[in-house]
């Protein structure tokens, strides 16, 4: 049996392996669509230099996330770095009202956070 999406796309291109080939070829490293021979390694590269540049933000966050017990002041002091790095990203600052929270400053993590977020 040939599972849906793989159906449709038959339906659509007249090949049931082409969805079956992009996935394969992707997990490869290779960027090559076999439909159109397109190489998407220009592609790939632009949109993976956007995250990478953003991985030390993220890997800050983590660190901060995984202090919020046992050191809030180190867990603070990270979450505000990744905000300094990445400032339009939305988990960091629900990550900071998180660390404030386990402080036991309530008040204080719902008010620096709203002000803090921007367009919440």
């Amino acid at each position: 049996m040939i599972p849906g999406s793989f159906q449709r796309n038959r339906e659509r291109t007249g090949c049931v392996w082409t969805g079956l080939l992009l996935c394969v070829v992707a997990a490869a490293g290779c960027a090559v669509n076999p439909v159109t021979g397109e190489v998407g390694e220009a592609r790939y590269r632009a949109h993976m230099a956007a995250l990478l540049e953003d991985r030390e933000a993220y890997d800050l966050a983590d660190r901060a996330r995984r202090n919020i017990e046992g050191n809030s002041a180190l867990a603070l002091r990270l979450i505000d770095q990744a905000i300094g790095q990445q400032p339009r990203e939305s988990l960091f600052y629900g990550v900071k009202g998180d660390i404030l929270y386990a402080a036991e400053d309530e008040v204080e993590a719902e008010t620096r956070v709203l002000e803090a977020a921007p367009g919440c």
